[in-house]
């Protein structure tokens, strides 16, 4: 199993509208993914712990799943409608896997 992760600092005024939509939308979000992804959820920083807003989080099937598509048209206007709340310039992505599974680490 792969975890790909998405952090991202919410766009300046827009904190609570993004609150408010991921409640209205969880379900949404779980029901529609991209083939090969389940939405595990999305988590907000407490106290200012942190250097993003929050972050969303998917678990995927296989390498494979990166490159299946968008997923169905409310997945693709979900997506849309998220990244429209979100900061440009703020945004991190990871693909994790699990120490258990991996053969390797990077060298960095």
């Amino acid at each position: 199993m792969l975890e790909y992760v998405f952090r991202f600092t919410v766009a300046k005024g827009r904190q609570n509208e993004f609150m408010e939509w991921i409640r209205a939308n969880e379900n949404r979000l779980q029901e529609h993914t991209r083939p090969g992804w389940a939405y595990l959820g999305t988590w907000v920083t407490v106290g200012g712990f942190g250097d993003y807003t929050g972050e969303s989080r998917w678990s995927l099937e296989s390498y494979a799943s990166l490159g299946e598509g968008w997923g169905d048209e409310i997945a693709q206007q979900l997506t849309s409608e998220f990244l429209n709340m979100v900061d440009n310039v703020h945004r991190q992505v990871s693909l994790l896997r699990s120490v258990t599974t991996a053969t390797s680490l990077p060298n960095v």
